[in-house]
């Protein structure tokens, strides 16, 4: 995987891929998007091929706080539950959007929200 960080032709994809094109399904990893919040439905993806093939497995969904407010976050969570599929989703908090900061997104920190904390 380094390799392919690196662009050195010994990369999973040929040093054609990058940061945000990996691959590598003999260590059973499925792979990463450039397009944020997009791992999260292909991570259910995969709990589900697990639970259907009843294979053991259980998924790990790493993801940032800028893609848990994405749409398909919500509807995967709630498929996941209903399912009850075999998956961990793990949010790292760093406090970042791609490159807007949570202060300046988050209708809570900017002190615009409809409801707030206080009523």
């Amino acid at each position: 995987m380094m390799a392919e960080l690196y662009s050195r032709k010994d990369g999973l994809c040929k040093g054609f891929g990058g940061s945000m094109h990996l691959a590598d399904p003999e260590h059973y990893f499925a792979g990463t998007s450039a397009i944020v919040g997009q791992s999260i439905a292909h991570a259910a993806g995969a709990a589900l091929t697990a639970q259907v093939k009843n294979t053991g497995q259980i998924v790990y969904c790493f993801f940032g706080d800028g893609a848990s407010k994405q749409g398909a976050f919500f509807e995967t969570l709630n498929l996941a539950a209903v399912w009850k599929l075999p998956i961990v989703f793990i949010l790292e908090n760093n406090e970042y959007e791609a490159y807007t900061h949570v202060r300046l997104e988050d209708a809570f920190r900017t002190g615009s929200a409809v409801v707030s904390s206080e009523s």
